[in-house]
């Protein structure tokens, strides 16, 4: 009689075999930004390796103009803001009755945003606050603000990016030219009428600005009050003429920058090389629109060529208007 083999103690063929640590994550967070911030709550629930891994990525973005809020704090308790608001990097914040907190709570519990867009409350009476944050973006008003807040304001020296939807005027001494002091600004966007002379003063003595952005409401009142040849006589790659989606595509827009996808800056880095590359067939369109741009009715041989390499996922339809 042959003797019995047991099976105990023998796990090798029943027990899959695992994969790397770091593979296993990297397919988790995949998931994860493929399915977006509300369907990944359930990874959460797959293993505590994997709630650690996923939960950042899930509260790095919140868009409290939306409704319902993303996170929506009301349905969540106060307590959610307290146990997350450290894994919050990128904030945008306005006029929503839906929304639990005013900006100052925000702030006071989320120390680590780089990013924050606030397209409703003024914001000078949060700057010793906001000097305490790593900000590297900022969209906000500034009408209220003053001369010296651009000078002394530490944050002001680590910002890259630049949104400025109002102003505190229209003149380039003690105004416009306390821009020129940002040590770090590389991308400015003006998102109201400004004159040409003011327009060439910032491509000339902003030294690291990369991409200059207008963001008028109305692009063709804008170019009737400025003269269009004006406008037309600045030879500057750098300089982009965006017209921008409609409220809330603009905050669509925002949020898909904010994970990492097309946007407006991105949009006009790419408009910015084709016109330094001579990518468009003849002279380039004055204006862009953010939505709907053919750009293959535009490029020309090398353009398309490039363009094809990029792999763009925009997710913006193509109008029959362009």
């Amino acid at each position: 009689m042959e003797p019995h083999h047991s099976s105990i103690g023998n796990t090798s063929a029943t027990v899959p075999p695992e994969l790397p640590r770091e593979l296993e994550r990297l397919i988790f967070e995949l998931a994860a930004c493929n399915a977006g911030p509300k369907a990944s709550t359930t990874l959460l629930l797959v293993a505590k390796r994997v709630h650690n891994w996923i939960r950042p990525l899930i509260y790095r973005v919140f868009n409290q103009i939306t409704i319902p809020p993303l996170p929506d704090l009301r349905r969540s308790g106060p307590q959610l803001l307290e146990n997350i608001g450290h894994l919050v990097e990128k904030l945008l914040v306005g006029y929503n009755t839906e929304s639990q907190y005013p900006l100052e709570k925000f702030l006071s519990f989320c120390p680590n945003i780089v990013d924050l867009a606030t397209w409703h409350t003024r914001i000078s009476h949060l700057l010793p606050t906001i000097d305490k944050l790593p900000l590297r973006r900022l969209s906000a008003n500034f009408d209220d603000f003053i001369y010296e807040d651009f000078l002394t304001r530490s944050f002001f020296t680590k910002i890259t990016h630049l949104d400025l939807l109002l102003f505190m005027g229209e003149s380039w001494d003690k105004q416009f030219e306390a821009l020129t002091h940002l040590p770090e600004l590389t991308h400015l966007a003006i998102g109201f009428p400004v004159r040409v002379a003011i327009i060439s003063q910032l491509l000339c003595r902003c030294r690291l600005l990369q991409i200059l952005m207008l963001t008028p409401a109305d692009p063709d009142q804008y170019f009737y009050d400025m003269i269009e040849e004006r406008f037309v006589e600045i030879h500057d790659h750098r300089l982009v003429l965006l017209e921008t989606p409609n409220f809330p595509g603009l905050v669509y827009d925002w949020e898909q920058g904010a994970r990492g996808g097309m946007a407006c800056w991105v949009f006009s880095e790419l408009v910015s090389l084709a016109k330094r590359q001579n990518y468009f067939v003849t002279h380039s369109p004055l204006c862009f629109p953010r939505v709907g741009f053919a750009w293959e009715k535009h490029l020309n041989r090398e353009g398309l060529e490039w363009f094809t390499g990029l792999h763009l996922d925009d997710p913006w339809p193509v109008t029959e208007t362009w």
